[in-house]
């Protein structure tokens, strides 16, 4: 009996002294799951601000912001000490998204919790911070402590986001590329600069568009015309940095401000069909996006018109609509838009402009219908052949630039070929020729034809169009005498 009383007071101990172990994990995990709840609730909450600040940040500049909150040298002192601490921290061990901007209290102001609500519209928020509104950096007055360490912004706590923020740039050249794509135009800066400004510079009493541009932005243009950018500090203002800080101060000694004009030549999109690859002038597919948006550019400084290859090696160039007008032994030519007599410059048409037949409707023409070579419709541009029919082993082959022309093809054969190209689905693919059926007649009709293409020999009024564009300040007209001859586009 005394031995079994003896076991069981040993038993006691060692389930007492378990209990006590499992109590105390018990209580350092939660500890640390509350430890967890606390960082990420305030992550989140610190998130939700550096929304609302961004756009707050786009909308003011900075010497409007310097007007509101408090500046560094009107702030309390324990909220001055946060600050202080923070930076002197990135000192010793440099956090994340720090920027030498960051680093001087002067570009800082202190937006209570209340102001936090009213200016930039966050509910029920609860924490002071200081914003620098050059970079958004965002402090708070409070912190929550990690690992015994006290944290005042959410880019350096787990779960945090990084700040991206804009390196300006103090060369007073301005570097950006212009890509006109899909109907618009696209203008992407190759560096960050403080502000930029786009003009129409017909009237420069028109904005574009003005705001901080960093080098991943692009700024968009729907019309043709001629514009002016404008590259200046956040106020249009060259020399007066008083506010910003001395860090500030010497980053934009000596820059003025910047004036760059190019222009912008907008046509309508080429429109593809399934079996239409784009390729770039050198005849290689486009891979990416990039290569997909620099595809064509008609501006008269560029002549890059628009290519595709077809699966048997054919080479097409897309013609986009335009309106013309001859004088003094010059063409000039007004692309329009879509299917209107409105140019890609917003404006009606001058007198003197004619729309090129080859684009236009002529069922309504008086005396005769289609009698300059009109289609049925209204049409935004077409695909012509880059080059001549040539000829591979006797037979007629595509429009390739690897053999002699076909110089000697009965023209009812050449247009019986060129109209059963419609029916190959080795080239448009069943998505375009699903809907042409039946034998060709001898009008050229197929019984049935509701695609959304039309190949055919190239019309009188087709080629005057090509001929037209061809010799205007958009055309690059070149002849190759490589076994034939080879018009070039």
């Amino acid at each position: 009996m005394k031995n079994q009383k003896g076991i069981s007071l040993i038993t006691l101990i060692f389930t007492v002294i378990l209990m006590l172990i499992i109590t105390t994990f018990a209580m350092y995990s939660g500890f640390d799951a509350l430890e967890n709840m606390r960082v990420q609730a305030y992550v989140s909450k610190l998130k939700i601000l550096q929304e609302k600040v961004d756009i707050f940040c786009d909308k003011y500049s900075v010497k409007e912001i310097n007007r509101m909150g408090l500046s560094y040298s009107q702030a309390a002192d324990k909220d001055k000490n946060v600050l202080e601490e923070v930076i002197a921290m990135n000192n010793i061990t440099p956090l994340k998204s720090w920027s030498s901007v960051d680093g001087s209290t002067a570009n800082y102001r202190f937006f209570s919790a209340g102001e936090i609500e009213e200016l930039m519209g966050v509910k029920d928020f609860d924490l002071a911070v200081w914003i620098n509104s050059l970079t958004r950096n965002i402090i708070a007055v409070e912190g929550v402590k990690l690992d015994d360490v006290m944290y005042y912004r959410q880019y350096d706590l787990p779960g945090g986001q990084t700040l991206e923020q804009p390196v300006f740039n103090t060369n007073t050249k301005l570097d950006f590329s212009v890509k006109t794509y899909d109907n618009k135009a696209d203008i992407k800066l190759d560096k960050s600069y403080a502000k930029i400004t786009c003009y129409l510079k017909n009237d420069l009493s028109v904005v574009v568009s003005t705001k901080v541009y960093t080098h991943t932005d692009t700024i968009g243009v729907t019309e043709s015309g001629n514009y002016q950018l404008v590259a200046t500090d956040y106020d249009r203002n060259v020399s007066d940095y008083s506010e910003y800080g001395e860090d500030v101060q010497s980053q934009y000694a000596g820059l003025e401000k910047t004036t760059e004009d190019f222009t912008v030549t907008i046509v309508n999109k080429p429109l593809l069909v399934d079996g239409m690859v784009p390729i770039n002038e050198d005849g290689e597919e486009l891979s990416t996006e990039e290569e997909k948006q620099a595809w064509y550019n008609y501006d008269s400084s560029e002549k890059k018109w628009a290519n595709v290859r077809l699966a048997d090696g054919s080479v097409y160039v897309w013609i986009p609509r335009y309106a013309y007008k001859i004088a003094d032994a010059k063409i000039d030519i007004k692309f329009l838009k879509e299917f209107s007599n409105i140019t890609t410059e917003g404006k009606a048409l001058d007198n003197g402009y004619k729309i090129a037949p080859a684009f236009q409707d002529g069922t309504a023409l008086v005396p005769s219908s289609f009698a300059n070579g009109e289609w049925d419709s209204e049409i935004t541009g077409f695909w012509v052949a880059k080059y001549e029919v040539i000829r591979n082993n006797e037979s007629v082959s595509s429009m390739q630039t690897n053999s002699s022309s076909a110089l000697t093809v009965a023209p009812i054969n050449a247009f019986k070929i060129c109209r059963e190209l419609e029916k190959n689905t080795s080239l448009f693919g069943t998505a375009v020729t699903g809907r042409v059926s039946g034998d060709m007649g001898s009008d050229g009709f197929f019984p049935v034809d509701t695609n959304n293409i039309d190949t055919h020999l190239m019309k009188n009024s087709e080629y005057g169009a090509i001929v037209y564009l061809t010799n205007s300040k958009y055309g690059n007209l070149s002849v190759s005498t490589q076994n034939g001859y080879y018009p070039r586009m």
